[in-house]
């Protein structure tokens, strides 16, 4: 074979694709794609694996499947550089010589710049969004590979009901944490910040929160926003806060939770109102309806500022007073003003709804002015007091009138009633220093009832009812006549006999021509620290029902004196006495408050902050009073003289006769529950009247030893006993214990005589008798003891009021039987209650004789046998509780 040939054959040796070389190079690329695909199947594990197009095909036409979500390798079905080099090679006709290693240097897909790390962030994102949707069973996730030219090495495919929809599907990525951007007592705002990758495929977002201490997370669908407000949340309670973005197929991964943020304590106060004077404001508010657990208002800050002004100001209250004096404003200038809650550590509400309010000019003129010039000064001082000269008729019950009476203006009328030191007094002055329009800074207030040695000057023995009117004039704070009814205060040290004469007054009044036919309300003053009313309260109340009958439930209201922000206690005191009267929302007695603390006070620059408060506080009070009986006409009623003659008869006798009858009823109730306590602490008393005992016991006592014992120190040791050595602490080195060189022979030491002393006394236990007292038992005496006295007279004090009740019951049942015959020609003994068998008879033979027009009879009867049953109860249970 000559050269040539040789070399030829070389050529094309060295021109196979056949060359070790290659052929390493190419399985190594295998090898290399192997291992890439194998590594990122292993970052996928639980997902289905689909080998074939056709299994692909079958696994997403499932008919409980919606959503079908494929990574898809779409490259590993082409055709290998180096495969097809081979190929033209054996087909000499396509082979160009000198491109095998063009062909084996050509890259593959795994191989393409960035390929690795968008394989890995495709893999990371899939397998994330496969975790989070491990729970939604209308979507499946599977592994495939099919060819797709316009997509190199992977891309996610998403099918919808058997259908490719996309191919290059954007998976959602997790969510950047969300933004707090506002808050109240039960909303927060949040800014929702979702990842760039998969954005345009987000359709909404599932935000969820719970509270810190809780497990459980709630959730909330939301369209695709850029805030959300989160609603319904608990005052004063922090929460966590977290989000997916949402696709079709299902949501990203979770957000990172936010840091615990808490609602504001309580929502805002309610909307304020405004009092405005030249040169201040006084803000009143009341407490926020919705206050968060826990929570404790420590004041409030009330914001203002001028209209249309950027600067706010702000002033805070001393303590949670719901008022505000704004002072230092200028003329005739619109404020704006709101108020917010502060609540020390738990922090503040959001402010109220903003409220304009006008200062006022020069020259305004009040009622009070102009009827300053007519009054009688009574103390001269800051403020003057002074005593309206009102017009005054003594003609049937002394009527005091301030202004001209006009017929057409509307009145209003009430009847006012109240227990000596209730401050009854106090309040009539209090309204009427209102309603004249008398001002904080005014240097004079006004008496309407001037106390002279503890007596009113309107009042008299023979007319203890006066009648107050305010006939309406321009400057008065309310667009109407005020008519009161003023009673004496009962209880006073004249006893039983003098409230009895005052609801004979009252009585004798309302029957009378006193031209007052309309009264809207009546009004009971009682103290708001009173933890329970006194039995002369109950008594006057129990006899204005039984005088004004059923319609007092609706009209009868309290009103609470020496006020502070707190519930009134007596409102339970109320409550207990079971009065017939209407309850309020909060199933309190319907009442108001009133605090007439600053009526008279100081106003002096010294004394005018807290007064001012206090005055605030009164004259707030004051208008929500007026303003009630103004608008609430339905729950006034009229008393007119036909309707009170008819009390005369037998429904209105009847009712009275009743009335009694429940308080007679009522005060044996409460004689057995006295009676019971009595014996209760009766038995206590005898139980634990020995409350001492006396015992033997040993104690430590001081013995003389004979000759002494010696003792050593540092060994804590009786080293001789008794010693007869007849040695000293000075010596003890000749006594017998001791060696030639005065080390102790007897003691674990053995130590030298010097750490050794004589005790010539000891201690024994000696008998002793030592007397003991039972402190709990002795405590239980001696409070039992106080209780048998009070309760002994409390019990004292019920039976004589049973007795006053019995008393007048006897009265009414006399005219009672009266007006039986009068009217029905029933005849009935005063003693009836004793034989209702006998009652049922007489209905039983009115039935039988079935005479026309005997209905009213048998009514009559039929009320006649309850009555006879009450009244039983009342005098049979007496003698009962009377016995031993």
């Amino acid at each position: 074979m000559d050269e040539a040939a040789l070399a030829e054959i070389l050529k094309v040796k060295e021109e196979s694709p056949f060359r070790e070389l290659d052929i390493t190079e190419f399985l190594r690329k295998i090898l290399h794609e192997m291992d890439f695909i194998k590594s990122l199947l292993e970052a996928l594990p639980k997902i289905q694996l689909v080998p074939t197009e056709n299994k692909l095909r079958e696994a997403v036409i499932k008919p409980d499947i919606d959503f079908t979500v494929c990574f898809n390798f779409t490259s590993l079905s082409s055709f290998d550089p180096y495969l097809l080099h081979i190929h033209d090679w054996l087909d000499m006709n396509r082979f160009t010589p000198g491109r095998v290693d063009e062909k084996m240097n050509a890259p593959h897909w795994f191989g393409e710049l960035g390929m690795t790390r968008t394989a890995r962030q495709y893999v990371k994102e899939f397998y994330a969004f496969f975790c989070a949707n491990l729970n939604n069973n209308r979507t499946q996730f599977v592994v495939s590979s099919l060819p797709d030219t316009n997509n190199l090495g992977i891309s996610i495919y998403l099918y919808e009901e058997g259908e490719l929809i996309n191919t290059n599907f954007k998976l959602p990525s997790q969510p950047y944490p969300m933004v707090i951007t506002m808050k109240t007592h039960n909303t927060i705002e949040l800014s929702l910040r979702p990842a760039e990758l998969g954005r345009e495929s987000i359709k909404s977002f599932r935000v969820e929160h719970k509270c810190v201490h809780d497990d459980v997370w709630l959730s909330l669908n939301v369209q695709k926003t850029e805030k959300i407000e989160v609603t319904g949340l608990n005052p004063n309670t922090s929460y966590e806060f977290r989000y997916a973005a949402v696709c079709s197929a299902g949501h990203s991964v979770m957000s990172e939770v936010t840091a615990p943020e808490k609602t504001l304590p309580t929502c805002p106060p309610v909307t304020p109102r405004a009092i405005p004077e030249m040169t201040s404001i006084v803000a009143l508010w009341k407490t926020p309806s919705i206050v968060g657990t826990g929570v404790k208002i420590k004041q409030y800050r009330v914001q203002y500022k001028v209209k249309n002004s950027k600067t706010w100001l702000d002033k805070c209250t001393e303590g949670n007073l719901e008022n505000c004096v704004i002072e230092g404003l200028k003329k005739k200038i619109v404020y704006e003003i709101c108020v917010c809650a502060i609540c020390g550590d738990d922090g503040e509400s959001a402010p109220s709804e903003e409220i304009e309010c006008e200062t006022l000019g020069e020259g305004v003129s009040t009622a009070a002015h102009r009827l300053l010039r007519q009054s009688k000064l009574l103390t001269q001082w800051q403020p003057s007091v002074y005593k309206l000269q009102a017009d005054c008729r003594r003609s049937g019950y002394p009527t005091f009138s301030l202004g001209r009476e006009n017929p057409e203006t509307l009145n209003k009328a009430i009847l006012l009633i109240g227990e000596m030191g209730s401050g009854k007094t106090t309040l009539i002055n209090g309204m009427t220093n209102y309603i004249l329009g008398v001002d904080w800074k005014d240097e004079f207030r006004f008496k309407l009832v001037h106390e002279v040695m503890n007596q009113s000057e309107a009042h008299s023995q023979d007319s203890p009812v006066t009648v107050y009117k305010l006939n309406y004039e321009s400057g008065y704070k309310i667009p109407y006549s005020f008519t009161l009814i003023d009673t004496p205060g009962f209880g006073d040290t004249q006893g039983m006999a003098q409230d009895k004469k005052i609801t004979e007054a009252i009585n004798d009044f309302l029957i009378s021509d006193n031209g007052i036919d309309q009264i809207n309300a009546v009004c009971f003053v009682v103290q708001s620290s009173l933890a329970r009313l006194t039995p002369t309260q109950k008594y006057i109340l129990d006899f204005v029902c039984s005088l004004l009958g059923n319609l007092t439930r609706d009209s009868i209201f309290f009103l609470i004196t020496f006020c502070d922000g707190d519930r009134p206690p007596v409102l339970e005191a109320i409550k207990a006495a079971d009065i017939p009267c209407s309850l309020d929302s909060r199933g309190d007695p319907k009442h108001f408050k009133f605090n007439n603390s600053a009526l008279f006070a100081e106003n002096t620059e010294n004394e005018t902050k807290l007064n001012h408060k206090f005055w605030a506080v009164g004259e707030e009070a004051m208008r929500v009073f007026f303003q009630w009986l103004n608008t609430e006409e339905a729950k006034g009623f009229r008393i007119t003289r036909e309707l009170l003659n008819e009390q005369k008869g037998v429904k209105d006798t009847l009712q009275h006769l009743q009335s009694l009858i429940k308080a007679g009823l009522s005060k044996v109730v409460e004689i057995r529950t006295t009676q019971r306590a009595l014996q209760a602490n009766i038995f206590l008393q005898a139980t634990n009247k020995d409350f001492t005992s006396e015992i033997e016991t040993y104690v430590d006592a001081v013995m003389p030893i004979d000759n002494g014992v010696i003792n050593c120190l540092q060994c804590d040791f009786i080293c001789h006993c008794p010693c007869t050595c007849n040695v000293t602490s000075e010596d003890l080195s000749k006594c017998s214990s001791m060696d030639k060189k005065g080390s102790c022979l007897n003691c674990p030491g053995k130590c030298s005589w010097q750490t050794h002393f004589i005790e010539r006394h000891t201690s024994e236990k000696v008998k002793q008798s030592v007397q003991l007292t039972d402190g709990q038992k002795a405590q239980t005496y001696h409070k039992s003891c106080q209780e048998i006295e009070r309760l002994s007279e409390e019990l004292s004090y019920l039976q004589e009021m049973l007795s006053t009740i019995k008393k007048a019951t006897e009265e009414v049942i006399h005219q009672y039987c009266r007006n039986l015959e009068d009217l029905y020609g029933i005849v009935l003994e005063n003693d009836f209650f004793q034989f209702p068998d006998h009652i049922t008879l007489i209905i039983q033979s009115e039935k039988e004789a079935a005479k026309p027009g005997n209905q009213a009879r048998l009514r009559a009867l039929e009320q006649v046998r309850e009555t006879a049953q009450s009244l039983q109860k009342i005098f049979t249970e007496d003698d009962t509780l009377n016995k031993p």
